[in-house]
């Protein structure tokens, strides 16, 4: 019986995981922040940038290089939490060195942004002291992706989801 038990405990809690590893990570976020989902905050939608300080994010003018800026900055924000200290820094491309599958990803999202090096991406953007407190409608939101493009008056920019909520 015992058994049994352990069993149906096993079965529930791999459930119960299995829907959290069904959501991204913005959906997850959002559960704990109050940030914005594709289904929280459809086009249309009122939000404002919440960043608390010293948080660092970048809201670029397409989906490709906000998600290539953003990545970086995770990317050295992760390797100084775990080691300590920065990671080197390429002075070709100005993102941590890397090699693998960490390199290919961002070399193929440097590629998909068009940009030759991180420097030359952050032209493109807004960095969280311009964005920070802002107002912002949403204008295009895609189920797949964790960014939102976002519009006030003539500034449309692509914003991580984790850095807006809704209006209220």
């Amino acid at each position: 019986m015992r058994v049994v038990v352990f069993a149906l405990g096993l079965l529930v809690c791999v459930a119960a995981h299995a829907d959290e590893a069904k959501k991204s990570y913005a959906e997850v976020y959002a559960e704990d922040h109050g940030t914005c989902t594709a289904d929280t905050c459809a086009p249309g939608t009122k939000v404002v940038v919440t960043l608390d300080k010293g948080d660092t994010a970048f809201a670029c003018d397409t989906e490709e290089k906000s998600v290539y800026t953003n990545t970086v900055l995770g990317m050295v924000s992760f390797m100084q939490q775990m080691t300590g200290k920065l990671p080197n820094i390429s002075p070709a491309t100005g993102e941590p060195e890397v090699e693998g599958d960490s390199k290919a990803l961002l070399d193929s999202l440097r590629e998909k942004a068009g940009v030759g090096t991180f420097d030359e991406a952050v032209k493109y953007c807004k960095n969280e002291k311009q964005i920070n407190k802002k107002k912002f409608m949403i204008l295009n939101i895609k189920h797949e992706s964790e960014y939102a493009w976002a519009g006030i008056d003539k500034m449309k920019i692509w914003l991580p989801l984790t850095a807006i909520k809704p209006v209220k």
